[in-house]
């Protein structure tokens, strides 16, 4: 089981979201909470240098 929690910086940043962006954020969550490992949380590489960039599979 994995163990989550949010930080009081995290949750004041996800206030300022657009009401849409806030809505998608918490059920993404609520699918990472049920299943970590669902094919639609997982993300792949997009550029190979130090920034290490990632974007999500959709």
């Amino acid at each position: 089981m994995i163990v989550s929690h949010t930080t009081e910086r995290f949750r004041k940043a996800m206030a300022k979201l657009p009401g849409n962006v806030r809505k998608q954020a918490r059920n993404t969550y609520k699918q990472f909470r049920k299943d970590p490992y669902h094919p639609s949380l997982h993300f792949k590489k997009v550029q190979q240098d130090k920034s290490c960039l990632f974007c999500q599979d959709k």
